[in-house]
């Protein structure tokens, strides 16, 4: 059984991924040996991992190979761990081997499974034990490896290492060299980790900081991750104050609160005088820069809405004197505070990252959001939506879905592609219907399961859902064919009562 992993964006690299995914197409074999060895060496930082994880999902690729292993292998040489972390990858169930602790019959075990089956084994952070010389150490690897040698004829393995003798240990047949970003890939990755978007549209000034930050950075991807991920931190905690002023940017009763996040902000010395201007100034100017992302719309007031605004709360009854007006190709957030009917928005907001239509009368959910590729949160609760469309299983990126309240009577069959899905809110009846329910992985809480002899709905599929927690009401356990079956929900590593 195997699955996709993680994996970034490739900035500067692109050739290097085509390359690697080429390779591992390959029918070329090496010898007598079924298996090709390709092996990808940089400097810690430089995106090895990353761009091995690209070739690892590459679609072409998974479909190629009958088997995909993925081991994480770093300083510690332990054959047994590795040799039953592939075991596992490539078993339909991770717990059948437990018992199994002698080394050389969990090689028999592992050849028996590779058989005439074409694998793709990434062995990722293979590194050199200087205690142990080269021969020592190519004889550990040929010993552990042997197994693999059953394999059919275009089976790979694929290394990341730092070191390049640890790539011609392994035989490697090909070796790709990877070299340091340029200034220009390294913003662009920066870009994209804060925003999630290369092309996001910033000012001029921050453009110019990102510039003279990357000269810092000696090219190393990993490197640029972090000063983003620092950066997009900074962003969150300004966001904080944004949504102080969300609400208080157009309200006449609560412009001072304008003024209180400026002096709050000179407070936590986030504003320095700067030559003639005072502090209060430079506070000023900062908060008036933030709101421009930010806006709302309430009362009688009919302003004409700024094609800079990201972040857009509403106010009022109806959009229909509005939706001209309102620039919805920018925005990431759209809140709705109203209690009456809305007129549907059947306009694209590819861009769209909140969708909070909680308070609004509708009842069907809206044609336009499966367009909304990159939504994150979407929150219909207490609406009278009663069915909700196949296409919501499209929206991939979705982690928050909030169905409290609604009157449905069942979820799409498409549910179970929300691969990101962390939060979701609705009735338990509703809930217990959800078959295969360990696609959902990232899940955080299900307050009830209903065990059936079906595979889709069998207890096993809780043993994909690693991160859930909370409370966890399990029914139905008499139809749980055998004990190995209960193990494997792994509720003894769920934080769950």
């Amino acid at each position: 059984m195997t699955s996709s992993v993680a994996h970034g964006e490739i900035f500067g690299q692109e050739s290097e991924i085509q390359q690697l995914v080429s390779t591992l197409l390959s029918s070329e074999v090496d010898g007598d040996n079924p298996v090709l060895v390709a092996s990808v060496v940089g400097v810690g930082g430089f995106g090895k991992t990353t761009l091995a994880q690209h070739a690892y999902n590459n679609t072409r690729v998974a479909e190629y190979f009958d088997m995909r292993m993925w081991i994480c292998v770093t300083d510690a040489f332990d054959e047994s761990r590795i040799t039953r972390e592939m075991l596992e990858s490539v078993s339909s169930s991770r717990f059948r081997h437990d018992s199994i602790t002698n080394f050389k019959r969990l090689q028999v075990a592992l050849r028996t499974r590779l058989v005439s089956k074409r694998f793709l084994l990434v062995l990722d952070d293979v590194r050199n034990n200087d205690k142990i010389n080269l021969a020592i150490g190519h004889e550990n690897w040929q010993k552990l490896l042997s197994p693999l040698k059953a394999a059919a004829n275009g089976s790979k393995i694929l290394l990341t290492t730092r070191s390049s003798m640890v790539a011609k240990m392994l035989q490697s047949a090909y070796i790709t060299n990877l070299e340091c970003l340029s200034d220009k890939d390294c913003w662009s990755l920066i870009k994209t980790t804060m925003f999630d978007d290369t092309n996001h549209l910033i000012n001029s000034q921050l453009a110019n900081i990102g510039s003279e930050i990357t000269k810092t950075l000696s090219g190393l991807p990993l490197v640029a991750k972090v000063v983003a991920r620092q950066l997009k931190f900074i962003r969150i905690s300004q966001c904080t104050f944004k949504n102080a002023l969300y609400i208080a940017v157009s309200s006449p009763r609560t412009r001072n609160l304008k003024l209180t996040v400026d002096l709050m902000w000179m407070a936590q010395g986030y504003a320095y005088p700067d030559g003639c201007r005072r502090m209060e100034d430079i506070g000023k100017q900062y908060v008036d820069e933030l709101s421009e992302e930010c806006f709302r719309i309430g009362g009688d007031e009919h302003r004409r809405i700024p094609s800079s605004v990201r972040h857009l709360s509403i106010h009022l009854d109806s959009l229909s004197m509005l939706d001209e007006t309102i620039p919805y190709s920018n925005l990431r957030t759209l809140i709705f505070f109203t209690s009456r009917m809305v007129a549907p928005i059947n306009i694209s907001i590819p861009q769209l990252c909140v969708l909070d239509l909680s308070p609004c009368k509708i009842d069907r959910v809206l044609d336009s959001i499966r367009q909304c590729v990159h939504l994150r949160y979407l929150n219909i609760s207490s609406t009278a939506i009663n069915m909700l469309p196949e296409y919501l299983g499209k929206l991939y990126h979705l982690q928050v879905l909030n169905l409290s309240g609604c009157r449905l009577e069942k979820l799409p069959s498409s549910i179970n592609n929300l691969v990101s899905l962390r939060h979701l809110t609705a009735a338990n009846q509703i809930l217990s219907t959800i078959t295969d329910i360990g696609s959902l992985r990232y899940l955080q809480r299900l307050p009830i399961f209903k065990v059936t002899s079906e595979k889709t709905n069998s207890i096993i599929q809780l043993g994909y859902l690693q991160e859930l927690r909370g409370s966890l009401h399990i029914r139905n356990l008499e139809n749980i064919d055998a004990p190995n079956e209960a193990k494997e929900a792994m509720l003894c590593k769920k934080e769950c009562s």
